[in-house]
């Protein structure tokens, strides 16, 4: 339950940390949009709930499958430590995470610049930040993998 309070914190600062990166950039008023009238608000907090709760729900589900994949990697294994099992569990599970979070990186960059109509200069922006997002997802899957075969 701890993790899924973890997933909705975590959730809520980067929010909080867009929201003012949006402010600071492209001097947006946010305070208007969130309570500019009364529709708004309630808009804003129902959506602010409503993402919390499926953080909440995420967290709370990738630490249960975490703790029963564990369980059956350590009866793979009953002749080993159960530290050494829990290592290259987790070397396992971060390459097979790193792995997935690449593919989506990479895949993310042309369907970026096939959503867009016009090209503005943020767009490079973007493109950067997503290659080098692939880049290192790419090389701790690499590396994970390689700790987890060894």
């Amino acid at each position: 339950m701890i993790y899924g309070i973890y997933f909705l914190l975590g959730w809520n600062f980067l929010l909080a940390l867009g929201l003012h990166f949006r402010y600071l950039f492209f001097d947006a008023d946010i305070y208007q949009d969130l309570l500019g009238t009364a529709y708004h608000f309630w808009y804003s907090v129902g959506n602010l709930m409503l993402w919390s709760t499926i953080w909440f729900v995420i967290g709370y589900q990738v630490r249960k499958e975490y703790v029963l994949s564990r369980q059956r990697f350590r009866e793979l294994y009953p002749h080993l430590e159960d530290v050494v099992v829990d290592q290259y569990y987790r070397y396992s599970y971060f390459a097979k995470y790193a792995g997935l979070l690449y593919k989506v990186a990479l895949v993310s960059i042309p369907a970026y610049l096939l959503y867009r109509r016009e090209c503005f200069d943020g767009d490079f922006v973007v493109v950067v930040v997503l290659a080098l997002l692939a880049a290192l997802f790419f090389y701790i899957h690499r590396r994970a993998w390689r700790k987890s075969r060894r």
